[in-house]
């Protein structure tokens, strides 16, 4: 939105404020500064600006700041000026600050430090109703209830409900009252299936098999038929109807796909492992077991006792790990909208989070206060949800809180979208226009929102005025951030960036004791706006690099991780997306591995988005191998080479005909083949994709295999994990094949399979889908269980991580296998190795001095194993959950995977669409205090 105000003067008056305890660190040298993530810093000291009275408050926050490294106690101290402004423009104020360094290490080293700034959050009441910041158009139906294909409004569409988007096509299907299955596709409303003597009977909701098993399927449509009480499939292609759950008869009976009963099935969704039905007529959710090439398989009941639930979507999925975030339901009955963790794919549910309380109404606000009226519809994307209030005639968004989990209620906040509440077919402003008992509603592949405007008749879209949904609230107690305050002297930012973490770099160090001035921090303040908050912390560079004070928990209770590191949310978002930009916009599908170069940038492969993302020290992120929605096998420029899944990650030596130039090896796990990718001669720009070219190095595309010799020759099956020697041999893990490949260069063209040749370096060779064991031995002798994760020592030495054999294991030169540590499936702290426990280790690193970080991914921890295989805990409580802050407080998904550290110390870890930070906690009290807890060794 733009604001179209003119700057005024700036009145100065001048006030001495002391904030205690605020600072950090940054990179030691050996690489630029990390630019701080979206949910960054919340500080050790919050600001309160009264413009009116141009009064200043500083309250110091209890905890550590988020930073890369945090300094408690009275470490840092700011000394700041006043703020006062002119009334009734958008005036720029300046705070003159100094800053000084009361502990005894210099903070900023040879890159300087960071100052960061945020949020800034409005102190009056939030802007919920976003209404006027949308448009609604009708893009298919003439408002009849009859039944007529043709171009969009000239269509006759009868009761449109349950929609399904196909980003292939791409093209939207939906349900209609008189029992089709119809699609619009380039303004064109055409039948896909039913009417007369169709099976299909009273169709309500549509899913794809897209994403079970990691395998692909937008062939078949599965359909909920509230009349017929069963699931059917409809092939896209033939418009053939197959019933394939349910007997017909009204029931809730579990069992086989023939034998069970539905009764008024009306919402369908697909997890990684089959499909989850809401079954109006019980009450009860319903989980349909699904095996790729069989289909469904059985069915049974995993939550009841709801109220009429309708629409149902599952986010926040790890389709590469074969994982499920969370459950959403509209529960129309009730008038709220429920959201379950998943688990185990057919186990019960556990209590959900309640959004709404339960009374008809309109009531934005944190979820526990909010109220709907007979919501039906609700989809996921970009990080929320988006619900059809059909009762109110309303859209309503719901935002997860930043770091807030999402089975608590209070860490939603709702608001309106569209829709006047008076019931009508009129397009307009979304405050405007009127919408009829709206039910089905999907996010299509450009964000926006398509609606079934049932009793209208209609098919409808809803854009943001500006940018893209969910529009973007600050905070439960600020407003929108087109009213909030913004950092006018950003580094990297323009000024009418409105991201919630700027920064200012200042380039210079601070010795202990010395005391310097910053730059000045100059304000942007929207008229208005009376009281705003907002919080700073510094990061800085230090001689301690390492995560401190890793815990030795004995087990089997879950307990938390070090109160010394701080666990804090670099970039991405809780749901899955594929946006790039800065941190707090960028969005991915599912993160697997990551790379950093000598420059600070990292890359990090999106299994589930098919690509290979980029993100700069500036915090930047773009998408430099990959198209969106697409998963395939082709080679070339990086804008139109295409991944299938892909996992490991590897940065290589420069060739010597471009060097400096990267190269970076990949495992392209859903392809079964290893992939190289360069960045081409003279490129200066390593953002853009057009700066890559990408080739096939080892491995054929396709079906499982095995094979060794040289690279075109090789066949894989599903390699995951990726390391490179100093001498630049690739070694990599097979999870399918339940092994470790050994990859050696024997060509001067790297880019060339001729260039490879691909042997067993250990575990079984007999089968494509070699036997798995935990045998220790040398080479073809010893067994792996579904290894994954897989790092170098300078030694030369390999670790593994053996995932379902829940170990870690040892490969020393020459094959020879050993159990490094753990010993049964489970969670126990031991500084034995044999007595040491994990629970399906997926992602594994090594630090300079042999200490291994590993993402413990069921007992969802970062842990840590020392050079004789002793294991400790480093980050997380046991409970997977999205909350930043200490190692002891912090939590990580379900959807582990690869594990990163960073020259710097810091550990960055693929969490599930997030990418996370384990970050150093330096505790000091007054100058001259020692560090608590022993350097990490």
């Amino acid at each position: 939105m733009s604001m179209g105000l003119r700057l005024s003067k700036t009145v100065w008056a001048l006030l001495t404020v002391t904030i205690v305890g605020c600072g950090g660190v940054t990179p030691r040298g050996g690489g630029p500064l990390n630019s701080p993530g979206p949910n960054a810093p919340t500080g050790t000291a919050i600001v309160t600006v009264d413009t009116r009275a141009g009064t200043v408050s500083v309250k110091k926050l209890r905890g550590p700041a988020g930073s890369m490294a945090v300094f408690t106690g009275t470490a840092v101290t700011f000394t700041t000026s006043n703020l006062l402004n002119d009334v009734g423009e958008l005036s720029t104020s300046v705070i003159q600050v100094q800053l000084t360094n009361n502990q005894s290490q210099p903070i900023g080293g040879s890159f300087g430090f960071n100052v960061l700034f945020g949020p800034f959050t409005n102190l009056s009441a939030p802007t919920l109703d976003l209404r006027s910041l949308t448009t609604v158009t009708t893009i298919a139906g003439n408002g009849t209830t009859g039944y007529k294909d043709g171009s969009g409004v000239s269509a006759s569409i009868k009761g449109p409900s349950g929609l399904l988007f196909d980003s292939q096509a791409p093209a939207v299907y939906f349900c209609t009252a008189d029992g089709r299955i119809r699609k619009y596709k380039a303004g064109t409303v055409s039948t896909v299936a039913g009417g007369a003597g169709s099976l299909l009977k009273g169709p309500a909701g549509l899913a794809f098999a897209t994403g079970l098993s990691g395998l692909p399927d937008n062939s078949n449509i599965y359909v909920a038929d509230s009349v017929a009480n069963q699931v059917f499939s409809v092939n896209v292609a033939t418009g053939v109807v197959t019933s394939v759950a349910g007997s017909s008869t009204s029931g809730s009976t579990d069992g086989s796909p023939s034998s069970a009963t539905f009764s008024a099935p009306t919402g369908i969704a697909a997890g990684t492992q089959g499909f989850y039905v809401a079954d109006n007529g019980t009450g009860k959710i319903r989980f349909l077991s699904y095996t790729p090439g069989i289909g469904i398989t059985n069915v049974t009941t995993v939550a009841s006792g709801l109220s009429k639930p309708a629409g149902v979507t599952v986010f926040g999925t790890n389709a590469a790990a074969g994982t499920d975030g969370y459950l959403g339901v509209a529960e129309t009955g009730n008038n709220w909208i429920d959201v379950y963790q998943l688990g185990v794919s057919n186990s019960p549910l556990g209590s959900p989070a309640v959004i709404g309380t339960g009374t008809a109404g309109t009531t934005n606000g944190m979820g526990a206060s909010a109220t709907f009226t007979a919501p039906q519809g609700i989809t996921a994307g970009n990080g929320a949800l988006f619900v059809t209030d059909t009762g109110s005639n309303e859209i309503r968004q719901l935002s997860l809180m930043a770091s807030g989990g999402a089975t608590s209620a209070g860490n939603w906040l709702v608001t309106s979208l569209a829709g006047s509440g008076t019931a009508g077919s009129s397009d307009g402003n979304g405050n405007t226009a009127t919408l009829n008992a709206p039910s089905g509603i999907l996010a299509d592949l450009n964000g926006n929102l398509v609606i079934g405007d049932t009793s209208a008749n209609l098919l409808r879209r809803v854009v943001p005025t500006n940018g893209f949904f969910p529009i973007q609230v600050n905070g439960a107690t600020g407003t929108v951030p087109a009213d909030s305050v913004r950092l006018a002297n950003p580094t990297g930012f323009v000024p009418t960036n409105t991201t919630s973490s700027p920064y200012i770099s200042e380039h210079f160090a601070i010795a202990p004791g010395q005391t310097v001035s910053l730059h000045p921090w100059q304000l942007y303040i929207p008229q208005g706006v009376s009281l705003f908050q907002f919080t700073v912390t510094v990061e800085g560079d230090t001689q301690y690099t390492e995560p401190v004070g890793a815990v030795l928990n004995p087990g089997p209770s879950y307990a938390p991780g070090s109160p010394y590191v701080n666990v804090r949310t670099l970039t991405g978002a809780p749901l899955s997306s594929f946006n790039n930009g800065t941190l707090d916009q960028a969005g991915f599908g599912g993160l697997s591995g990551a790379a950093i170069d000598s420059a600070g940038n990292l890359y990090v492969t999106d299994s589930v988005n098919n690509a290979l993302r980029f993100i700069s020290p500036s915090g930047n992120v773009s998408t430099i191998v990959g198209v969106l929605g697409t998963s395939g096998a082709l080679d070339g420029a990086g804008s139109a080479a295409e991944f299938s899944g892909p996992t490991g990650i590897a940065l290589g030596p420069s060739d010597p005909a471009n060097p400096g130039g990267i190269v970076l090896y990949v495992a392209d796990s859903g392809n079964n083949t290893i992939r190289r990718v360069t960045s081409n001669p003279g490129a200066l720009d390593l953002s853009v994709a057009g700066n890559y070219t990408v080739s096939t190095i080892a491995g054929e595309p396709g079906g499982a295999a095995y094979a060794s010799g040289s690279g075109n020759l090789a066949r894989f099956n599903q390699p995951w994990g990726i390391a490179i020697s100093e001498s630049g041999e690739l070694f990599v893990t097979e999870t399918a094949g339940n092994r470790v490949r050994h990859l050696v260069p024997v060509g001067s063209n790297l880019s060339s399979p001729a260039s490879w040749m691909v042997s067993l370096y250990a575990g079984d060779a007999s089968a494509t889908a070699g036997t798995a064991g935990v045998t220790n031995g040398i080479g073809a002798s010893a067994r792996f269980s579904a290894p994954m994760g897989i790092a170098i020592a300078a030694s030369g030495e390999l670790y593994v991580a053996d995932t379902l054999n829940c170990r870690i294991r040892k490969i020393t030169v020459g094959a020879n296998v050993s159990i490094f540590s753990g010993t049964l499936v489970g969670y126990v702290d031991s500084d034995t190795p044999t007595t040491a426990e994990f629970k399906q280790p997926v992602g594994i690193a090594v630090d300079p001095s042999g200490y291994l970080f590993v993402t413990d991914k069921q007992n969802t921890y970062v842990r840590r194993v020392s050079p004789t295989g002793g294991a400790r805990t480093v980050a997380g409580t046991g409970t997977a959950g999205l909350s930043d802050g200490t190692g002891a407080t912090g939590q990580f998904g379900a959807s582990l995977a690869g594990i990163l550290e960073k020259p710097d110390g810091d550990i960055v870890v693929c969490d599930g669409t997030r990418l996370r930070l384990v970050e150093r906690v330096i505790s000091t009290g007054t100058s001259g205090s020692p560090l608590i807890g022993p350097k990490a060794k």
